[in-house]
């Protein structure tokens, strides 16, 4: 990619920008990642007591699967709806873990998560809601998983753009005169 930039300082402005993108979205999927075990220990936690047999594999379940933006949760409720329905006689004893993960889920999904990532790659968490449902709309689950590092290049790109297209413009405009006269 960089063989096709002309100049060497075209060529240095690209590298930083990839290199602010992988910075970006590394501290993205980290954080990301970090509220992913916090969800899947509440979902152990949860299960655990409700009385669910093996807790570990529903918080690590939980985990990996909140990877996947809302379709990942609602593989986790119908789970644990239908293990619900196995484990207690109850019909109002099986839908406690479901709605009890649907509550942390939604929580989480929609407040904890767009507040951590605005605050550690300083974007405004409505700007990561609104990417996320964006995508998630054009693309669905892939959409809603790259929503948030699709946002990220764009905002890298035209940080570091607009920061040096006020010298480039002055260089523009001076050729312009230039050749004008």
């Amino acid at each position: 990619m960089l063989l096709l930039f002309h100049n060497d300082s075209a060529r240095q402005m690209a590298k930083d920008i990839l290199k602010d993108i992988q910075v970006n979205t590394s501290i993205y999927f980290g954080t990301l990642a970090i509220v992913n075990i916090c969800l899947g220990f509440a979902a152990t936690v949860l299960t655990w007591l409700v009385g669910l047999p093996h807790p570990f594999l529903w918080g690590t379940l939980a985990a990996v699967l909140n990877f996947i933006p809302y379709l990942g949760a609602a593989i986790v409720i119908a789970t644990l709806f239908v293990i619900g329905l196995m484990v207690f006689s109850a019909l109002s004893q099986a839908v406690i873990a479901p709605l009890a993960y649907l509550g942390m889920t939604a929580l989480e999904g929609q407040f904890i998560t767009p507040t951590l990532i605005g605050h550690r790659l300083t974007i405004n968490p409505f700007l990561v809601f609104l990417s996320i449902a964006w995508w998630s709309w054009m693309w669905g689950p892939v959409g809603a998983f790259l929503g948030v590092p699709i946002l990220l290049c764009a905002m890298v790109a035209v940080r570091r753009l607009s920061s040096t297209g006020g010298e480039n413009a002055g260089v523009h405009a001076t050729a312009a005169d230039g050749q004008a006269s």
